[in-house]
Protein backbone atom coordinates (compact mmCIF):
# COMPACT_ATOMS: atom_id res chain seq x y z
CA UNK A 1 0.00 0.00 0.00
CA UNK A 2 1.28 3.69 -0.57
CA UNK A 3 2.18 6.03 2.29
CA UNK A 4 -0.25 8.33 1.12
CA UNK A 5 -2.90 5.74 1.39
CA UNK A 6 -1.07 4.30 4.47
CA UNK A 7 -1.35 7.87 6.32
CA UNK A 8 -4.52 8.55 4.52
CA UNK A 9 -6.15 5.10 6.68
CA UNK A 10 -4.42 6.40 9.90
CA UNK A 11 -5.88 9.90 9.91
CA UNK A 12 -9.08 7.94 9.21
CA UNK A 13 -8.71 6.33 12.25
CA UNK A 14 -7.77 9.74 14.14
CA UNK A 15 -10.53 11.66 12.63
CA UNK A 16 -13.44 9.23 12.54
CA UNK A 17 -12.91 6.75 15.34
CA UNK A 18 -9.77 8.63 17.31
CA UNK A 19 -7.64 5.33 17.47
CA UNK A 20 -4.82 5.61 19.66
CA UNK A 21 -1.85 3.82 20.48
CA UNK A 22 -0.20 2.78 24.42
CA UNK A 23 2.04 5.25 25.82
CA UNK A 24 3.78 3.11 28.48
CA UNK A 25 1.91 0.10 28.59
CA UNK A 26 4.23 -2.61 30.08
CA UNK A 27 3.30 -6.14 29.46
CA UNK A 28 3.01 -8.46 32.03
CA UNK A 29 4.48 -11.69 30.19
CA UNK A 30 7.03 -11.58 27.44
CA UNK A 31 4.67 -13.37 25.04
CA UNK A 32 2.45 -10.59 24.83
CA UNK A 33 5.47 -8.25 23.28
CA UNK A 34 3.63 -7.44 19.56
CA UNK A 35 6.85 -5.36 19.35
CA UNK A 36 9.71 -2.93 21.19
CA UNK A 37 10.62 0.62 19.60
CA UNK A 38 13.52 1.86 21.00
CA UNK A 39 13.43 -0.64 24.12
CA UNK A 40 9.83 0.58 24.73
CA UNK A 41 7.19 -2.51 24.55
CA UNK A 42 3.89 -2.43 22.96
CA UNK A 43 1.62 -5.04 24.05
CA UNK A 44 -0.02 -7.67 21.31
CA UNK A 45 -3.67 -6.09 22.26
CA UNK A 46 -2.88 -2.70 20.75
CA UNK A 47 -2.32 -4.88 17.14
CA UNK A 48 -4.96 -5.91 17.62
CA UNK A 49 -6.89 -2.90 18.29
CA UNK A 50 -5.26 -1.51 15.36
CA UNK A 51 -6.34 -4.67 13.03
CA UNK A 52 -9.94 -4.38 14.47
CA UNK A 53 -10.70 -0.91 13.11
CA UNK A 54 -8.73 -1.08 9.63
CA UNK A 55 -10.17 -3.90 8.67
CA UNK A 56 -14.00 -2.30 9.95
CA UNK A 57 -12.06 0.63 7.68
CA UNK A 58 -12.18 -0.95 4.42
CA UNK A 59 -15.52 -2.88 4.95
CA UNK A 60 -16.70 0.25 5.12
CA UNK A 61 -15.96 1.24 1.45
CA UNK A 62 -15.74 -1.70 0.15
CA UNK A 63 -18.05 -3.92 2.46
CA UNK A 64 -17.40 -7.20 3.28
CA UNK A 65 -17.03 -8.51 -0.91
CA UNK A 66 -13.57 -6.09 -0.51
CA UNK A 67 -11.82 -9.34 1.18
CA UNK A 68 -12.27 -11.08 -2.39
CA UNK A 69 -10.39 -8.04 -3.69
CA UNK A 70 -7.03 -7.11 -4.94
CA UNK A 71 -5.35 -3.76 -3.52
CA UNK A 72 -2.41 -3.02 -5.35
CA UNK A 73 -1.76 -6.36 -7.06
CA UNK A 74 -1.90 -7.58 -3.17
CA UNK A 75 -4.52 -9.72 -1.47
CA UNK A 76 -6.69 -6.89 0.19
CA UNK A 77 -6.58 -9.15 3.94
CA UNK A 78 -2.92 -8.98 3.82
CA UNK A 79 -2.88 -5.31 2.66
CA UNK A 80 -4.73 -4.64 5.61
CA UNK A 81 -2.61 -6.30 7.71
CA UNK A 82 0.41 -4.70 6.62
CA UNK A 83 -1.48 -1.51 6.90
CA UNK A 84 -2.53 -2.22 11.03
CA UNK A 85 1.09 -2.76 12.14
CA UNK A 86 2.44 0.06 10.06
CA UNK A 87 -0.09 2.83 11.42
CA UNK A 88 0.46 1.32 14.79
CA UNK A 89 4.76 2.34 14.36
CA UNK A 90 3.87 5.27 12.46
CA UNK A 91 1.32 6.45 15.93
CA UNK A 92 3.78 5.72 18.15
CA UNK A 93 7.18 6.98 16.16
CA UNK A 94 5.12 10.60 15.42
CA UNK A 95 3.68 11.05 19.05
CA UNK A 96 6.88 10.75 20.86
CA UNK A 97 7.83 13.81 18.78
CA UNK A 98 5.37 15.99 20.36
CA UNK A 99 5.89 16.54 23.86
CA UNK A 100 2.56 15.85 25.91
CA UNK A 101 2.83 19.13 27.73
CA UNK A 102 2.09 20.86 24.72
CA UNK A 103 -1.47 19.57 24.50
CA UNK A 104 -4.09 22.40 25.45
CA UNK A 105 -6.86 22.36 27.24
CA UNK A 106 -9.17 21.93 25.03
CA UNK A 107 -6.66 19.32 23.53
CA UNK A 108 -7.77 16.70 26.28
CA UNK A 109 -11.22 17.98 25.92
CA UNK A 110 -10.89 16.89 22.70
CA UNK A 111 -9.69 13.57 23.57
CA UNK A 112 -12.43 12.93 26.58
CA UNK A 113 -15.18 13.89 24.04
CA UNK A 114 -13.43 11.19 21.61
CA UNK A 115 -13.45 8.15 24.10
CA UNK A 116 -17.32 7.53 24.29
CA UNK A 117 -17.17 7.02 20.22
CA UNK A 118 -14.91 4.39 20.25
CA UNK A 119 -16.29 2.69 23.12
CA UNK A 120 -19.61 2.75 20.99
CA UNK A 121 -17.22 1.77 17.68
CA UNK A 122 -15.84 -0.95 18.88
CA UNK A 123 -18.48 -2.06 21.51
CA UNK A 124 -17.88 -2.52 25.57
CA UNK A 125 -17.87 -6.35 25.14
CA UNK A 126 -15.44 -6.60 22.48
CA UNK A 127 -13.14 -3.81 24.63
CA UNK A 128 -13.11 -6.13 27.47
CA UNK A 129 -12.58 -9.24 25.25
CA UNK A 130 -9.60 -7.94 23.75
CA UNK A 131 -8.70 -6.95 27.23
CA UNK A 132 -8.71 -3.13 27.02
CA UNK A 133 -9.97 -0.82 29.92
CA UNK A 134 -11.41 2.62 29.73
CA UNK A 135 -7.92 4.16 31.56
CA UNK A 136 -5.94 2.14 28.70
CA UNK A 137 -8.33 3.75 25.85
CA UNK A 138 -7.68 7.26 27.37
CA UNK A 139 -4.15 6.86 27.19
CA UNK A 140 -4.27 5.15 23.46
CA UNK A 141 -6.30 8.34 22.45
CA UNK A 142 -3.85 10.57 23.83
CA UNK A 143 -0.90 9.19 22.01
CA UNK A 144 -3.22 9.05 18.82
CA UNK A 145 -4.02 13.48 19.41
CA UNK A 146 -0.33 14.29 19.67
CA UNK A 147 0.74 11.89 16.39
CA UNK A 148 -1.83 13.75 14.94
CA UNK A 149 -1.31 16.81 16.11
CA UNK A 150 2.76 16.57 14.95
CA UNK A 151 1.70 15.70 11.49
CA UNK A 152 -0.51 19.38 11.87
CA UNK A 153 2.79 21.26 13.13
CA UNK A 154 4.82 19.73 10.25
CA UNK A 155 4.20 23.11 7.37
CA UNK A 156 6.04 23.52 4.47
CA UNK A 157 5.89 26.73 2.51
CA UNK A 158 6.37 26.46 -1.63
CA UNK A 159 10.00 28.70 -1.36
CA UNK A 160 12.04 26.12 -3.49
CA UNK A 161 8.74 24.48 -4.96
CA UNK A 162 8.01 27.16 -6.69
CA UNK A 163 9.49 26.46 -10.23
CA UNK A 164 8.68 22.57 -9.90
CA UNK A 165 4.93 23.60 -9.20
CA UNK A 166 4.91 25.93 -12.12
CA UNK A 167 6.48 23.24 -14.29
CA UNK A 168 3.93 20.17 -12.95
CA UNK A 169 1.07 22.78 -13.53
CA UNK A 170 1.94 23.68 -16.95
CA UNK A 171 2.62 19.65 -17.95
CA UNK A 172 -0.92 19.07 -16.61
CA UNK A 173 -2.23 21.69 -18.99
CA UNK A 174 -0.27 21.63 -22.32
CA UNK A 175 -2.85 19.22 -23.85
CA UNK A 176 -5.79 21.92 -23.07
CA UNK A 177 -3.02 24.83 -24.50
CA UNK A 178 -2.64 22.72 -28.00
CA UNK A 179 -6.03 21.09 -28.27
CA UNK A 180 -8.43 21.86 -31.08
CA UNK A 181 -11.33 23.48 -29.39
CA UNK A 182 -13.64 22.70 -31.80
CA UNK A 183 -13.52 19.08 -31.86
CA UNK A 184 -13.37 19.31 -27.70
CA UNK A 185 -16.09 21.26 -27.83
CA UNK A 186 -18.44 19.18 -29.70
CA UNK A 187 -21.78 18.13 -28.34
CA UNK A 188 -23.34 15.06 -27.89
CA UNK A 189 -27.04 14.92 -26.52
CA UNK A 190 -27.29 11.40 -25.59
CA UNK A 191 -28.50 8.83 -22.54
CA UNK A 192 -26.67 5.96 -21.37
CA UNK A 193 -26.34 2.30 -19.22
CA UNK A 194 -23.69 1.82 -16.98
CA UNK A 195 -22.33 -1.23 -15.55
CA UNK A 196 -19.35 -1.10 -13.79
CA UNK A 197 -16.38 -3.57 -13.38
CA UNK A 198 -15.27 -2.26 -9.99
CA UNK A 199 -15.27 0.82 -7.44
CA UNK A 200 -13.09 3.39 -6.38
CA UNK A 201 -11.75 2.20 -2.72
CA UNK A 202 -9.31 4.70 -0.85
CA UNK A 203 -9.23 6.92 -3.75
CA UNK A 204 -8.01 4.04 -5.88
CA UNK A 205 -9.87 2.08 -8.36
CA UNK A 206 -10.44 -1.33 -7.51
CA UNK A 207 -11.22 -4.06 -10.24
CA UNK A 208 -13.62 -6.92 -9.55
CA UNK A 209 -12.44 -10.28 -9.92
CA UNK A 210 -12.76 -11.81 -13.26
CA UNK A 211 -15.78 -13.74 -12.34
CA UNK A 212 -18.06 -11.04 -11.24
CA UNK A 213 -16.53 -9.21 -14.56
CA UNK A 214 -18.37 -11.84 -16.21
CA UNK A 215 -21.55 -11.19 -14.85
CA UNK A 216 -21.10 -7.64 -15.76
CA UNK A 217 -20.51 -8.43 -19.11
CA UNK A 218 -23.65 -10.72 -19.24
CA UNK A 219 -26.36 -8.03 -17.83
CA UNK A 220 -24.69 -5.81 -20.88
CA UNK A 221 -25.22 -8.69 -23.08
CA UNK A 222 -29.26 -8.63 -22.05
CA UNK A 223 -29.40 -4.80 -21.98
CA UNK A 224 -28.35 -4.97 -25.29
CA UNK A 225 -30.22 -7.92 -26.22
CA UNK A 226 -33.74 -6.43 -25.06
CA UNK A 227 -32.74 -3.23 -27.07
CA UNK A 228 -32.52 -4.77 -30.19
CA UNK A 229 -35.80 -6.57 -29.79
CA UNK A 230 -37.13 -3.02 -29.86
CA UNK A 231 -37.54 -2.68 -26.10
CA UNK A 232 -37.29 0.66 -24.73
CA UNK A 233 -34.30 2.59 -24.13
CA UNK A 234 -35.66 4.29 -21.41
CA UNK A 235 -36.84 1.01 -19.35
CA UNK A 236 -34.07 -1.17 -19.94
CA UNK A 237 -32.01 1.77 -18.65
CA UNK A 238 -33.95 1.76 -15.44
CA UNK A 239 -33.85 -1.90 -15.14
CA UNK A 240 -29.64 -2.61 -15.68
CA UNK A 241 -28.07 1.00 -15.18
CA UNK A 242 -25.85 1.46 -12.25
CA UNK A 243 -25.33 5.28 -11.91
CA UNK A 244 -27.51 8.11 -12.60
CA UNK A 245 -25.35 11.10 -12.38
CA UNK A 246 -22.89 11.82 -14.92
CA UNK A 247 -19.95 13.39 -12.80
CA UNK A 248 -19.64 10.43 -10.59
CA UNK A 249 -19.05 8.32 -13.81
CA UNK A 250 -15.30 8.22 -14.84
CA UNK A 251 -16.17 7.51 -17.92
CA UNK A 252 -18.03 10.82 -18.71
CA UNK A 253 -15.58 12.97 -16.94
CA UNK A 254 -12.09 12.70 -18.54
CA UNK A 255 -11.50 15.68 -19.68
CA UNK A 256 -11.17 19.04 -17.41
CA UNK A 257 -14.10 20.57 -19.16
CA UNK A 258 -17.09 19.82 -18.59
CA UNK A 259 -20.91 20.64 -20.16
CA UNK A 260 -22.77 22.69 -17.45
CA UNK A 261 -26.01 21.06 -19.93
CA UNK A 262 -28.56 18.40 -18.58
CA UNK A 263 -27.75 15.18 -20.74
CA UNK A 264 -25.52 17.09 -23.01
CA UNK A 265 -21.52 16.19 -23.29
CA UNK A 266 -18.15 17.79 -25.24
CA UNK A 267 -16.46 15.33 -26.70
CA UNK A 268 -13.18 15.88 -25.19
CA UNK A 269 -14.94 15.15 -21.58
CA UNK A 270 -15.96 11.52 -22.76
CA UNK A 271 -13.11 8.82 -22.27
CA UNK A 272 -11.18 8.72 -25.41
CA UNK A 273 -12.23 5.50 -26.99
CA UNK A 274 -15.85 5.80 -25.90
CA UNK A 275 -16.05 9.09 -27.41
CA UNK A 276 -14.88 7.39 -30.83
CA UNK A 277 -17.84 5.22 -30.63
CA UNK A 278 -20.45 7.72 -29.38
CA UNK A 279 -19.24 10.45 -32.19
CA UNK A 280 -19.11 7.50 -35.02
CA UNK A 281 -23.07 6.27 -34.09
CA UNK A 282 -25.76 8.06 -36.14
CA UNK A 283 -27.90 10.11 -33.87
CA UNK A 284 -31.00 8.22 -33.20
CA UNK A 285 -29.18 5.23 -32.79
CA UNK A 286 -27.79 2.71 -30.06
CA UNK A 287 -23.82 1.97 -29.97
CA UNK A 288 -23.26 -1.83 -29.06
CA UNK A 289 -21.42 -2.84 -25.47
CA UNK A 290 -18.54 -0.29 -25.59
CA UNK A 291 -16.31 -1.88 -23.10
CA UNK A 292 -14.25 0.94 -20.76
CA UNK A 293 -11.57 0.60 -17.72
CA UNK A 294 -14.31 1.06 -15.43
CA UNK A 295 -17.58 -1.40 -17.03
CA UNK A 296 -19.68 -1.74 -19.77
CA UNK A 297 -21.68 1.26 -21.32
CA UNK A 298 -24.60 1.25 -23.71
CA UNK A 299 -25.70 4.58 -24.79
CA UNK A 300 -28.55 6.26 -26.78
CA UNK A 301 -27.29 9.10 -29.08
CA UNK A 302 -29.55 11.71 -29.87
CA UNK A 303 -28.29 14.64 -31.12
CA UNK A 304 -25.18 16.07 -32.32
CA UNK A 305 -24.49 20.10 -31.88
CA UNK A 306 -21.07 22.33 -32.90
CA UNK A 307 -19.53 24.89 -30.78
CA UNK A 308 -20.92 27.68 -30.08
CA UNK A 309 -19.37 31.23 -28.57
CA UNK A 310 -20.71 30.49 -25.28
CA UNK A 311 -19.06 27.04 -24.99
CA UNK A 312 -15.27 28.81 -25.94
CA UNK A 313 -15.79 30.87 -22.94
CA UNK A 314 -17.36 28.48 -20.54
CA UNK A 315 -13.88 26.66 -21.51
CA UNK A 316 -11.25 29.10 -21.07
CA UNK A 317 -13.31 29.92 -17.90
CA UNK A 318 -13.23 26.26 -16.28
CA UNK A 319 -9.10 26.00 -17.94
CA UNK A 320 -8.25 28.95 -15.18
CA UNK A 321 -10.18 27.36 -12.54
CA UNK A 322 -9.67 24.08 -13.15
CA UNK A 323 -5.41 24.76 -13.42
CA UNK A 324 -5.92 26.63 -9.87
CA UNK A 325 -6.99 23.98 -8.58
CA UNK A 326 -4.86 21.70 -9.20
CA UNK A 327 -1.79 23.77 -8.00
CA UNK A 328 -3.32 24.05 -4.63
CA UNK A 329 -3.36 20.11 -4.56
CA UNK A 330 -0.12 19.89 -6.15
CA UNK A 331 0.65 22.10 -3.25
CA UNK A 332 -0.60 19.89 -1.35
CA UNK A 333 0.91 16.92 -2.33
CA UNK A 334 4.53 18.40 -2.10
CA UNK A 335 4.09 18.98 1.00
CA UNK A 336 2.68 15.74 2.17
CA UNK A 337 5.94 14.36 0.22
CA UNK A 338 8.35 16.07 2.65
CA UNK A 339 6.04 14.83 5.66
CA UNK A 340 6.63 11.65 4.49
CA UNK A 341 11.08 11.97 4.30
CA UNK A 342 10.63 13.40 8.10
CA UNK A 343 8.53 10.18 8.91
CA UNK A 344 11.02 7.99 7.20
CA UNK A 345 13.78 10.18 8.71
CA UNK A 346 12.03 8.71 11.99
CA UNK A 347 11.71 5.49 11.46
CA UNK A 348 15.23 4.90 10.20
CA UNK A 349 16.41 6.61 13.16
CA UNK A 350 14.23 4.37 15.28
CA UNK A 351 15.06 0.75 15.97
CA UNK A 352 11.93 -0.92 15.24
CA UNK A 353 11.67 -5.07 16.46
CA UNK A 354 8.50 -6.89 15.63
CA UNK A 355 7.80 -10.45 17.26
CA UNK A 356 6.77 -12.22 14.19
CA UNK A 357 5.11 -15.22 16.73
CA UNK A 358 3.00 -12.79 18.26
CA UNK A 359 1.56 -10.98 16.02
CA UNK A 360 0.63 -14.36 13.60
CA UNK A 361 -1.35 -15.44 17.01
CA UNK A 362 -2.82 -11.88 17.00
CA UNK A 363 -3.82 -12.24 13.13
CA UNK A 364 -4.85 -16.07 13.98
CA UNK A 365 -7.39 -14.31 17.47
CA UNK A 366 -9.07 -11.72 14.38
CA UNK A 367 -10.13 -15.00 12.29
Amino acid sequence: MSKKILWGCLLYLLCIIGLTACRDQQPTEEQTVLMTIDGTSVDQKEGRLYLELIRRSYERRGGTEIWSMSLHGRDSSKTAEQNALDSLIRTKIMAREYDQERLTAQDLRNIELSIPQMIDEIGTDHLEELGISEKELHAYMEESYRAFQYERSMTFLPGSMEESLNEEVENRFIAYAVADQDTYLQKVRMDWIMLYTGEWIEGNWVSYPASQKQEKQKKAEDALARLEEGGSFALTRNLFNEEDVAAENPVLTAGVVQSEWDGIFYQGQIDEDAAQTIFKTPAGETTGIIETPYGYMIVYVDSFSPAGYADRIEYNEQLKRAREAYRTQLMQTLSEEQREAEYDRLLQDAEVIINDEVWNRVLEAAD
